[in-house]
């Protein structure tokens, strides 16, 4: 009996505090959209090719489901999340071509949430992890950046599009890509310099109504080209951030 009550109180409290995390939100499931192979950009692809030993289709399409799991994975932490990208059903393959076609992207400001990206210069080390794989932070070589949003006008087939996985929310990631940044050269006579993955993405309403377009930055180093590590250190830092402006406009 007193095992029993004291697994009773060590879960509850874990229980509550979920509870009352989903029950702050003003959504209840938010359906997660990835990116449409044909807005994956990389400047860096001969490195890719050359470090990863598959075709080019496997491991872009490794980058892609690993990207859709990590930012499910932290979505996950406080809202129900549905990937369309883990339906591996031939209507969702569909259906997600379908909200593809209702999309209008375009570039523009960022707008909704503050860009939230890797500082370009830090004063550490160059062999600093830390200097890596930082929290993200504002800096000014990102004044001008543009985003790649998303617009779907058609808002009576957006919700039944919507309606289809029981999801309130949708978030529609719309480009992804590998971007080299020369201006952080950590050793120019070795080759070794900074490269970063770059998530454009848009919260949408079922009436279409567009809470932020946005971009998430994690950087890392020009000899890390094999997938399995731009996933496992990169795209963590990507998908946390992109949970956090997401629930910050949710609430």
């Amino acid at each position: 009996m007193k095992k029993w009550l004291l697994f009773i109180l060590l879960i509850l409290p874990g229980k509550f505090l979920f509870s009352q995390t989903a029950d702050s939100l003003k959504y209840r499931r938010i359906l997660l959209i990835s990116f449409n192979p044909d807005y994956y950009l990389s400047d860096a692809e001969q490195d890719l090719m050359r470090q990863n030993k598959s075709k080019p289709d496997d491991y872009r399409g490794y980058l892609r489901r690993s990207l859709d799991n990590k930012i499910a994975g932290q979505l996950e932490r406080s809202i129900a999340c549905y990937s369309l990208l883990a339906d591996t059903s031939q209507k969702a393959i569909e259906t997600g071509w379908d909200f593809y076609n209702h999309s209008a992207l375009k570039y523009t400001k960022p707008y909704g949430a503050k860009v939230n990206v890797e500082p370009a210069r830090q004063k550490k080390s160059k062999n600093s992890e830390s200097n890596l794989h930082s929290a993200a932070a504002y800096d000014l070589q990102y004044a001008d950046i543009q985003v790649m949003d998303n617009t779907v006008n058609d808002s009576i087939w957006l919700r039944k599009f919507a309606g289809r996985y029981d999801a309130d929310i949708i978030l529609s990631i719309n480009q992804f890509e590998i971007k080299t940044n020369y201006n952080s050269c950590m050793d120019i006579s070795k080759g070794i310099y900074r490269r970063e993955v770059q998530v454009h993405y848009t919260l949408m309403t079922l009436e279409g109504k567009r809470l932020t377009g946005n971009i998430a930055i994690a950087g890392f180093a020009s000899n890390e080209n094999r997938v399995e590590d731009i996933s496992e250190k990169a795209f963590p830092l990507v998908a946390n951030d992109i949970a956090k402006q997401v629930f910050s406009l949710l609430k």
